[in-house]
């Protein structure tokens, strides 16, 4: 397969990705959702730890089953179970059918989805040398298809007050996906035999629980996922705060969530060159931990506005540039590919079960502390960068070891 081909494979794979938008649609356009079904702080992040209940369990299941079946086919199956569901929340005036259909977006998207995503998209890479641009690639395409559609509809949503009108969006995304469904099931191949075996078994478990990969992974996406948290709190942090308009609070919403992707290409060449993810975390990671502290100082006034903004686009494009590396540590640690599936999910399961106490903690959080909270929620931010920080160390040295360790074992055989 030729290059560009692969690369636009990638393309056309991460179009699938725009599922994430439907239970995280309270993530970009918090204030917005808010008012639409008039929900409180607690209502709107208690919709995500919903998310988060089923999710955390889809995302090993989905390990499993992503070893098992068809990675083409649960791709764009989930795409379109979860427009069915985003046609539902579109419709729905009760906030039980929002809560009973963010529990299933948690099997339509992590579990169907998730798994079988990566080990297809890590697939079109020509070994690898080449995971560290591929996944960069698929961080780059992540930003021009989500942030194109986002701000499309931009325009109008700043002045979304009304459910019904919230719905436009809802059906916006929902078509999208019916069609990032078909384009997937037209132009992508099934992976060859070699990269997917199809012959997962019960074994296949503990022989994942027991590699360190594993838990390197685990680690590094469960801190790197509280910066992504970040970009939930940023709406109503810059309008309610900071006093910024809704255009811009959403805009740099959107950017704070799909700007890191734009920047990840760049990670993924240095990360591909130095042949370590350790080194791209503790240089990217290590400055946006700086400016994490320093948005904490900065003083909750008007007139620090822009100075927070600043601060902010640097936490998140330097973290962005360390996000090839969420998906990395497994095969560069050696996780056998019969079983990187499995890997991936539960490094996935622990590393994104933040899902099932961070936005309920944050909401609890804002609805008694007000403005005083964000402090607490930077904070949250900051210890995150921290544990990647660490387990970044942990795992280079366990790398050097193991290096050391069978350039023994060659001079031996020799």
């Amino acid at each position: 397969m030729s290059r560009n081909r692969r690369y636009i494979n990638v393309f056309i794979i991460c179009c699938s990705l725009l599922i994430w938008n439907m239970p995280y649609m309270t993530s970009m356009f918090y204030e917005q959702f808010q008012k639409a079904y008039q929900l409180s702080n607690t209502q709107i992040d208690l919709l995500i730890t919903m998310f988060g209940l089923t999710a955390v369990p889809g995302y090993t299941i989905g390990g499993f089953v992503a070893d098992k079946f068809s990675c083409r086919k649960l791709v764009a199956l989930s795409c379109a179970c979860t427009a069915a569901l985003g046609l539902v929340v579109a419709f729905t005036d009760s906030y039980t059918v929002l809560i009973i259909c963010y529990l299933g977006y948690g099997v339509t998207v992590p579990l169907m989805q998730w798994a079988s995503f990566t080990k297809l998209t890590l697939a079109q890479a020509e070994g690898s040398e080449e995971h560290g641009r591929i996944m960069g690639f698929f961080e780059l395409s992540t930003c021009i298809i989500n942030v194109v559609f986002a701000y499309g509809i931009l325009a109008f949503l700043g002045k979304i007050i009304e459910k019904t009108e919230f719905a436009g969006v809802m059906y916006a995304f929902a078509a999208i996906l019916v069609l990032s469904a078909i384009l997937i099931m037209v132009f992508i191949k099934e992976p060859e035999k070699g990269e997917s075996t199809n012959s997962f078994n019960v074994k296949m478990i503990p022989m994942a629980l027991k590699h360190p990969g594993t838990w390197f992974q685990a680690m590094i996406v469960l801190g790197s996922y509280m910066m992504t948290n970040a970009a939930t709190y940023m709406n109503p942090y810059l309008t309610q705060v900071l006093g910024a308009s809704t255009t811009l609070g959403v805009g740099f919403a959107i950017f704070a969530r799909y700007g890191r992707n734009a920047i990840a290409v760049f990670g993924g060449q240095v990360k591909d060159r130095t042949g370590k993810s350790s080194t791209v975390i503790y240089i990217f990671d290590g400055i946006a931990l700086i400016a994490t502290i320093a948005l904490i100082l900065v003083p909750q006034d008007p007139k620090y506005k822009v100075l927070a903004v600043v601060i902010m686009s640097a936490a998140i494009l330097f973290s962005g540039c360390a996000r090839p590396c969420l998906y990395t540590p497994a095969p560069e640690c050696g996780v056998p590919q019969v079983y990187l599936g499995t890997a991936i999910g539960i490094a996935s399961a622990i590393g994104y079960s933040g899902d099932l106490w961070y936005y309920t903690l944050c909401g609890k959080i804002l609805d008694t502390q007000g403005a005083a909270g964000y402090k607490w929620v930077f904070t949250i931010i900051a210890l995150g960068l921290v544990l990647v920080l660490v387990t970044a160390m942990i795992m280079q040295r366990w790398l050097d070891k193991k290096a050391a360790l069978e350039k023994e074992d060659e001079k031996m055989e020799a």
